[in-house]
């Protein structure tokens, strides 16, 4: 959230804690986020907004988003002087959670079962990439995750780490967009591959199916071939 002021796309919009631990996720958050950021007044490494207007915009997003502030500079709307701040259980209506943040806010979503979790993601646009936090083999709730949503990426154990390995095709689905590129799977998707095929002058059985008359035997071999075969 706070790598270049929270400018990149494949930022986490939100992030979804189970209910039980959501306090020490908070309190851990709170630490890591005043160490790296020295409780946001280390602006070269925080950096800023791409220009004013956005920082601007970034700042009214602390307003009226519903939720419990529990880090960063509430007065933010007013005096413009925007810190990494967490948001917890923001109204999902709310410009918050509507808006694409690009900016250093995190909000928080508590749960209480997996099943309440994936529901959350589904009900909203596919996802660019989706990131899991936990074990990362052997793991049934990754591998329910991983059935149950759809996203264009999805990555364990850190953020935007994918997009810098040039052998992982790059892409979203639906509303986060289409194709795939970085590497070959880049190359592929700007290429306009011609189909071709060569097929040997034959008109013997069982070539000759495709001709007229079609009677009985001819049609029950066809019907034969369809189910069985893969000639599609």
């Amino acid at each position: 959230m706070g790598f270049n002021f929270g400018q990149t796309c494949i930022r986490p919009d939100y992030t979804l804690v189970d209910a039980d631990i959501a306090q020490k996720f908070v309190d851990k958050l709170k630490h890591y986020l005043g160490k790296f950021y020295s409780e946001g007044k280390d602006k070269s490494a925080l950096g800023t907004a791409v220009n004013d207007f956005h920082h601007k915009r970034i700042c009214n997003l602390l307003k009226d988003h519903g939720g419990h502030l529990c880090y960063g500079n509430e007065n933010a709307p007013n005096d413009f002087n925007m810190k990494p701040a967490i948001v917890l259980n923001p109204l999902e209506d709310s410009p918050l959670m509507k808006e694409e943040i690009f900016g250093p806010i995190l909000p928080v979503i508590t749960y209480k079962t997996i099943d309440e979790a994936i529901k959350f993601i589904n009900d909203r646009d596919k996802a660019l990439v989706i990131y899991y936090f936990g074990p990362a083999f052997r793991n049934k709730t990754i591998e329910k995750i991983q059935k149950e949503t759809s996203s264009g990426a999805f990555l364990t154990n850190d953020v935007i780490a994918h997009a810098a390995n040039v052998k992982l095709g790059f892409g979203g689905v639906g509303a986060s967009g289409y194709g795939r590129y970085h590497g070959k799977a880049g190359f592929d998707c700007m290429s306009n591959a011609k189909s071709i095929m060569y097929k040997p002058q034959l008109k013997l059985y069982p070539f000759n199916l495709v001709l007229p008359p079609y009677d009985t035997p001819k049609m029950n071999m066809v019907k034969t071939m369809f189910k069985y075969l893969d000639i599609t």
